[in-house]
């Protein structure tokens, strides 16, 4: 009896505890999704998670701990970040693997805006190993380490883990870490000058993430997009983004980011000459900056601040701008941001020509350079040094740090270089391992058919006799194709070597002129011939940059005459996109005052077959044309309607038109107009050759005859159907 009364309270017992703790886990699960919840840096927001951070449950405190230190993070008080998180650091021994991965994450992500960059490396692998064999965790890992990579420019490994990352998040059909790593994917080929690449990415995160409604994550995405069309020097869409970004983030309502938009605004107002706007824009941001501490935003706001006043020419408002911005900086000790402003304070003083004081602001900005392996900022502080060694007359010290200048800008060509060639080399590599397989595959065959030729010899006599007539054929049809493929591989190389020999002559022709200003400048210098010698140097980089403007020219029709150009053709709206580019065309026509005339005759709900950003920058370089070469005030007119099977553009302008005996010529590479359209501002004569390549390519043909306007008509034909030549 007492066995069974025994029995009875331990079974009692035992069930009791596995409901209580299966009520726990539950208790646990639902706290965490609560903490997950709190994403917004408001008051209530923090205390809960404070409160939270009592919790004995190391998963829940540290969860906890984590998520404030990320509200934290945001008002730029580092510090305070790192003391919420060093405590669960500390304990990660008694975490479960999901909270140890994500800690390890947050550090990262910490020092990472620290610009720590060793350290946050160092966090990012941990939590790369710590996550191993759970899918969902490394989607994350990879792409922290892949963030980090991306921010050292270990440009190769950085692409590997990002798209790792992609794939462990596809996996596990996790949206939001999808379009976070296409965002960070955008982020990083903004870094290698792959605009068009890095808008593809960003698009894409931001189609997912107006889908699943994350604001946090959209304003970021905006902000990155209206990056890229700032790098790509497209101001009103980079305004477009960035007013985005700002809107969101007031919703919101995180002051650090509400700032980065204000900033990011003004930046292009200053870009557009909208000084007045750039300043407002500019206090707006440090009011907002006003309602947080973060010393190194205060002092990013006053640097750019300063920069307007420079450009305004008003130097007393640039040094006390400068001033405050040097202020803050020493308050976080933000090496980055003590490096801007120090490397500004010495351009400041260069300009105001007390070269003396400039020195040890801009040594010092070039030691913490040093420090970080910034070679950029070493090559601007280098180049900076040189100019005011000479203008002290210490002309060993200028040429010693010109020289620097120029091996580091070698250096950061050859980086670029050697990250395309690795490239190439995966590539070649691959196309290696294709024709291995396709030998193979030529081998097993031969050796098949050599099998049933001895079995058939074993069986009939007389298919001895078939298989050497075969043979015969077959080795007859070999020499022969052969044959046609050396005559057609020796065609290839003349008519190659024709196109490379007509392009060096035409490249030789058109760069010995600048070329020798070049040369006859730097003798005037170097034999103190000139009065100014700033404006000299001045005129040197114009020189330089038209040659550099050649220069890309050229390759980009080196890459049509070899068939290499690349095209991304797609089934298009033609009504719909020829309306969304005119908007952009006109705000460029009127804003060089002259007068915009739009012909829209195009059906609803026709498409055709193009690469649109190929045929975009057609139009813009021939209205850019327009704009450089018709008199002001005039008339820029784009006319598009289909006739046949054809898509029918004109672009005409006003006066002064173009010699009717010249008019063929135009599209000839290096031709110039020799009239009162002759060519005023430094281009490369080839841009009509470009639009010519670029028509072709979509098997379409381009003309040029007088306008009714008094300028000149340019006649554009595009099939509305062609096949793909997507590469």
């Amino acid at each position: 009896m007492f066995k069974q009364l025994l029995v009875i309270v331990l079974t009692t017992a035992l069930l009791s505890f596995f409901a209580n703790a299966d009520e726990n886990a539950d208790d646990i699960e639902a706290l965490e999704d609560e903490i997950g919840d709190l994403v917004q840096n408001t008051e209530d927001n923090r205390a809960r998670l404070q409160e939270l951070m009592l919790h004995p449950h190391p998963d829940v405190h540290t969860k906890a701990r984590m998520y404030l230190a990320r509200l934290i993070m945001g008002t730029g008080d580092y510090d305070e970040a790192e003391r919420i998180l060093s405590r669960s650091n500390e304990s990660q021994s008694i975490l479960s693997q999901k909270n140890r991965a994500n800690l390890l994450i947050a550090l990262t992500a910490l020092e990472r805006m620290r610009n720590d960059f060793v350290k946050a490396k160092e966090y990012a692998f941990q939590a790369v190993e710590v996550s191993q064999g759970n899918n969902e965790l490394l989607g994350e890992a990879y792409l922290g380490y892949g963030t980090i990579l991306s921010s050292v420019m270990d440009w190769i490994d950085a692409k590997r883990y990002l798209e790792l990352s992609l794939e462990a998040f596809i996996k596990e059909n996790d949206d939001e870490g999808k379009s976070v790593t296409l965002n960070q994917l955008g982020v990083m080929y903004v870094s290698l000058g792959d605009l068009s690449k890095a808008l593809e990415y960003l698009h894409q995160s931001r189609v997912i993430i107006e889908r699943i409604g994350n604001e946090e994550r959209l304003a970021t995405v905006y902000y990155n997009i209206g990056e890229v069309y700032e790098d790509s020097n497209e101001p009103a869409n980079a305004l477009v983004y960035y007013e985005k970004a700002l809107a969101m983030d007031k919703k919101i309502g995180g002051p650090y980011n509400i700032s980065y938009s204000y900033i990011g605004i003004a930046n292009i107002h200053i870009d557009l000459e909208k000084y007045s706007n750039a300043l407002k824009n500019n206090a707006a941001a440090i009011e907002v900056l006003g309602q947080i501490d973060s010393p190194r935003q205060f002092s990013r706001a006053y640097l750019q601040r300063s920069n307007i006043f420079a450009t305004l020419d008003n130097q007393a408002e640039r040094l006390q701008n400068l001033q405050l911005a040097k202020k803050y900086a020493d308050i976080r000790d933000s090496p980055f941001q003590t490096l801007s402003v120090d490397y500004s304070f010495g351009d400041y003083f260069f300009d105001t020509k007390e070269y003396s004081k400039a020195l040890p602001w801009i040594k010092n900005s070039l030691a913490i350079a040093e420090e970080l392996s910034l070679d950029n900022k070493k090559r601007e502080a280098h180049e900076l040094l040189a100019r005011t060694y000479q203008a002290l007359g210490q002309i060993d010290k200028a040429f010693f740090h010109l020289e620097q200048t120029l091996e580091l800008q070698e250096l950061l060509n050859t980086e670029d270089q050697r990250e395309k060639t690795e490239r190439y080399k995966r590539d070649m590599n691959l196309l290696e391992e294709e024709l291995k397989v396709s030998e193979l595959e030529q081998i097993k065959v031969q050796k098949e058919q050599e099998l049933r030729t001895q079995e058939n010899l074993q069986q009939r006599l007389h298919l001895v006799i078939l298989c050497v007539v075969a043979l015969s054929l077959a080795i007859i049809f070999v020499l022969w194709q052969r044959r046609k493929l050396s005559l057609l591989r020796v065609s290839l190389y003349e008519n190659t070597l024709r196109q490379k020999n007509q392009l060096l002559a035409d490249v030789s022709h058109e760069l010995r002129t600048p070329l020798t200003a070049l040369q006859l400048k730097v003798e005037a210098l170097k034999h103190n011939l000139v009065d100014d010698v700033d404006a000299s140097y001045e005129r040197l980089i114009e020189k330089i940059s038209d040659i550099n403007r050649m220069i890309s020219d050229i390759y980009q029709l080196a890459q049509s005459d070899i068939g290499a150009l690349n095209m991304r053709v797609t089934e298009e709206d033609i009504s719909e996109l020829f309306a969304k580019w005119q908007d952009e065309f006109r705000d460029l026509v009127q804003m060089r005052a002259f007068e915009w005339l739009f012909e829209n005759h195009l059906p609803s709900s026709q498409s055709i077959s193009i690469d649109k950003d190929r045929i975009k920058q057609v139009l813009a370089n021939l209205i850019n044309n327009s704009l450089a070469y018709t008199d002001s005030p005039g008339e820029i007119k784009l006319t598009a309607k289909i006739t046949d099977k054809f898509l029918s553009v004109y672009i005409e302008d006003s006066k002064p038109g173009v010699a009717p005996d010249e008019l063929p010529k135009l599209f000839e590479r290096l031709f110039r107009v020799e009239s009162s359209r002759s060519r005023e501002t430094g281009g490369s004569g080839l841009g009509l050759s470009i639009c010519k390549s670029i028509i072709e390519a979509h098997k379409g043909k381009i003309t040029a005859s007088s306008s009714e306007l008094g300028g000149l008509l340019i006649d554009i034909k595009l099939p509305l159907r062609q096949e793909s030549t997507n590469d």
